[in-house]
């Protein structure tokens, strides 16, 4: 009993021992061919010199077993945001690829790819053993060949009148294989700030900006590519003029005058909203000073001016704060005479 024992106890032990000898040489097999590709180069200029490690976890080069390295990029920030294959670099001779376990290429003029700084370059290596199938994870780099030209053909053109609506749509025609992205500023006065990030699409950066205040206005544009800026467009002015239905913009009618002469009770009315542009423009020519050539018109201006003035002073008070209440009294008392001629 005790020597049938013994013996099953060898066994078991020999057993044990090649289980963990065999582990040891799969270890040791998969350390010898186990590779790593790291992207050494990360920002490409012209004629850049790209190296791309081929790293043998192991005390042997890898390199020569590896027949060929395709190499890709994208980046989203690009007209064609598609992942292209730049280049297949091949192993000739069956020697160590590169001399040095490493993939290097020249970034020359032939290899087409607009600037920007969030390309994703990858690689994927044909070889044999352990070289086979192998890639470059995903590794951002930055291409950087050349600064965007200016942006040209500025719309809208210099000296621009919009008297139709208080909304203005810019566009501005850049390179497109070198630009990625817009941005238009205003010099001196602006609608709201004085820089907006324009849409990028092709050979055209494009804006709607809505809401514009009655004004004049200094605009210029440039374009980017994400790692450079171009010089400035030239500067194109523009003029809001439309008379849209706010308080300051009726104010501009009724203290200017649509016709330019005197102002007449059918563009009060169409000013403040209480009458139709077609019904006034039926009565045009009707001087407004007119209407204070009889007693009864007197009269019903008098009420107006009265009850203009009071309502001239809350809208100063509590609804324009910013106008004053003083302000506010003339500017009501004026409205206030036009609609009591009205009546």
């Amino acid at each position: 009993m005790k020597k049938s024992k013994g013996k099953g106890c060898c066994k078991i032990n020999r057993v044990v021992i090649s289980l963990s000898i065999l582990v040891m040489l799969i270890a040791l097999a998969l350390s010898a061919s186990a590779m790593t590709l790291t992207l050494q180069t990360t920002t490409w200029s012209l004629n850049t010199l790209v190296n791309i490690s081929l790293d043998a976890v192991g005390t042997e080069s890898i390199g020569e077993n590896v027949t060929n390295v395709a190499i890709f990029a994208s980046s989203s920030s690009t007209a064609n945001s598609s992942t292209s294959k730049l280049i297949n670099l091949t192993n000739a001779s069956d020697k160590n690829f590169m001399d040095m376990a490493s993939a290097n290429f020249t970034f020359g003029s032939n290899i087409v790819l607009e600037d920007a700084n969030n390309y994703i370059i990858t690689a994927v290596v044909t070889g044999n053993g352990g070289a086979d199938a192998k890639a470059l994870a995903g590794t951002t780099a930055t291409i950087d060949r050349t600064a965007p030209t200016a942006p040209t053909s500025l719309q809208p053109t210099d000296n621009a009148d919009n008297s139709s609506t208080d909304d203005m749509a810019f566009t501005i025609a850049v390179n497109g294989a070198n630009t990625t992205g817009c941005v238009l500023y205003f010099s001196g006065s602006n609608p709201g700030s004085s820089a907006y990030t324009m849409t990028h699409s092709g050979d055209a950066c494009t804006l709607t900006i809505s809401d514009i205040a009655e004004a004049s206005y200094s605009w210029y544009a440039t374009a980017t590519d994400g790692t450079n800026t171009s010089a400035n467009s030239g500067i194109n002015k523009f003029t809001i003029s439309q008379l849209g239905s706010d308080v300051g913009k009726r104010a501009f009618i009724i203290g200017g005058g649509a016709s330019g002469g005197d102002v007449t009770k059918e563009e009060v009315g169409v000013a403040l909203g209480i009458m139709q542009a077609e019904d006034a423009g039926a009565k045009a020519g009707t001087a407004f000073k007119k209407e204070f050539t009889d007693k009864k018109e007197l009269a019903k201006t008098g009420i107006g001016v009265g009850t203009g003035a009071v309502v001239g002073m809350a809208i100063g008070t509590f609804v324009l704060p910013g106008i004053g209440t003083i302000a506010g009294l003339p500017v009501g008392a004026f409205v206030g005479g036009f609609l009591g001629a009205l009546a």
